[in-house]
């Protein structure tokens, strides 16, 4: 039995006079108790079409604010037999489904949870009287965070609070935007685990929009299908088929989305002597959680680019939060050129940046993208051309569009979003970057392009790096020392990795720094 079926779609983004067809003709569907895959570049229209099975594009903030307008001009959406909702007439009517009709899992989790809210008040808020820790146990939490705020919580964490809903209100289609993304492995299987579970137990049908061939490749052995059913947005139109034809389509295409990431050769990391960051016995608390950093200690060299991995919840991003400046530690110095960051000095603001692992949640969505960028400069004596300039120069760098400029956060796709959090970090031309997940959202072609650009650029500039990630091909192809952090602690051996001897090169100029 079909548990949605989508005909005739077709979706525009309106721009003054002008109009752009992102998809049209789109037919698919979905049984119930199946999961189905569905790739796409970043940017290419896949999350605008999850929103408009939602009937979420006509609400305010698009009218409102934006000068790019998503519309469906045409499409019917079939959740029973029978009943069909005119997806570009009715939306109103699609929104009032929302829950147990379909269950919208969207990219950024911190965006759909209430911050003001505790986890176990916004289950109940959907399950009713039921067992709030039962929900929380199911998806491998401890009944302890149902007392916790959103941000007290790690990403995966804040993953499984979603399903934990989805699981109570069972409903009919579940649509999950890059659920997987920022993962390391082992949190990644048991995501994955968990929605193979909800489709055995509540019989629901999910769709999940990915760039991860892994994970979908992970999903066939641990559903036992095989192959796993795909969709594919290429040129405008949904194409429908199985895994193994979808991905042999795109590398005829010329368009891989092959699982391994071919590592670009990036120059070896232009080191001088000293420590440039230093970190001495940093430890950390949290209330009802304990201790997060416990005597953390390492140096990073003027030009040094070194790499931070562990499981999720080991406590990386806190570690870049309190070397940012963001939290301030329970004990423990830091050092940057010799001079204390605790509490941070504003003076150091311009030559230490964090690229933040979920744009959606640190942009801005009140500001469109020109403003973002520019304001870390704009009150750093920069005359208004030559604040211009350099947004221009660090946004054409980037591959960041012009007409992209003009819009807001909430308008961007994952890997649009992930490209104006980095440059917005890099504009200031700093000395040090913190790197939280700094790939996250993007397609492993463009993956591939920005590791060059940024690997290039910051030895070309003599930043100092410091990467958290999952990935080891991200992390060995942007440094050449990692640091393992588990419990809290980093390992006494870090794991040394070879810098490629060798440069590729784009042609593309490199942005001066600024002086």
């Amino acid at each position: 039995m079909k548990a949605l079926i989508v005909e005739n779609l077709k979706i525009g983004i309106s721009f003054g006079d002008k109009k752009k067809i992102i998809v049209e003709n789109g037919d698919f569907s979905v049984e119930n108790a199946e999961i189905v895959g569905f790739l796409g570049e970043s940017g290419s229209g896949k999350t605008t079409i999850a929103h408009a099975l939602c009937g979420l594009l006509n609400i305010l903030p698009y009218r409102t604010y934006s000068r790019l307008v998503p519309e469906v001009e045409s499409g019917i959406i079939r959740f029973v037999e029978g009943c069909a909702i005119d997806i570009a007439r009715n939306p109103d009517k699609l929104r009032s489904l929302l829950g147990r009709g379909i269950f919208l899992m969207p990219q950024s989790p911190s965006a759909c949870l209430n911050p003001y809210r505790t986890v176990g008040e916004q289950i109940r808020e959907v399950a009713g009287n039921q067992n709030v820790g039962l929900y929380l146990e199911e998806v491998g939490l401890s009944r302890v965070y149902a007392g916790f705020y959103p941000h007290q919580l790690s990403g995966g964490m804040k993953r499984r609070v979603l399903i934990a809903m989805a699981r109570a209100l069972g409903p009919r289609v579940l649509i999950a935007d890059e659920p997987t993304e920022g993962l390391d492995a082992e949190t990644k299987e048991e995501m994955l685990r968990l929605f193979v579970k909800l489709v055995k137990e509540s019989e629901t049908a999910i769709l999940i929009i990915t760039h991860d061939l892994e994970s979908l490749e992970m999903l066939q052995e641990l559903g036992g299908v095989s192959p796993l059913k795909t969709l594919l947005l290429f040129s405008k139109k949904i194409i429908r088929g199985t895994l193994p034809e979808v991905v042999n389509l795109l590398n005829r295409s010329g368009q891989s989305f092959e699982t391994n990431l071919l590592l670009p050769d990036i120059p070896p990391c232009r080191k001088d002597g000293g420590g440039l960051l230093q970190v001495h016995h940093l430890t950390k608390s949290y209330p009802s959680v304990g201790r997060v950093l416990d005597s953390v200690s390492f140096e990073i060299s003027p030009g040094e680019r070194v790499g931070l991995i562990g499981p999720s919840g080991s406590g990386k991003t806190t570690l870049i939060r309190c070397v940012g400046g963001v939290e301030k530690p329970d004990a423990g110095k830091i050092t940057w050129k010799g001079s204390s960051l605790i509490p941070f000095p504003y003076k150091f603001r311009r030559d230490i940046q964090i690229i933040w692992q979920d744009p959606y949640t640190t942009l801005p969505p009140h500001r469109p993208v020109r403003k973002i960028i520019e304001e870390p400069i704009k009150s750093d004596a920069h005359s208004g051309k030559r604040c211009e300039t350099t947004v221009h120069q660090i946004c054409n760098f980037l591959g960041i569009k012009a007409k992209l400029l003009d819009q807001y956060p909430w308008q961007l796709s994952g890997g649009e979003a992930q490209r104006v959090a980095i440059a917005r970090s890099i504009v200031t031309y700093p000395r040090c970057v913190l790197a939280d997940e700094p790939l996250n959202g993007l397609h492993l072609p463009e993956k591939r392009r920005l590791l060059l650009l940024l690997g290039e650029l910051f030895n070309f500039w003599g930043v100092s790096l410091l990467v958290v990630s999952h990935h080891m091909e991200t992390v060995h192809a942007l440094t050449e020392r990692v640091m393992i952090l588990r419990e809290g602690r980093i390992g006494h051996d870090p794991v040394s990795l070879p810098c490629p001897p060798a440069a590729l090169s784009f042609g593309k100029p490199y942005p001066e720094r600024v002086q």
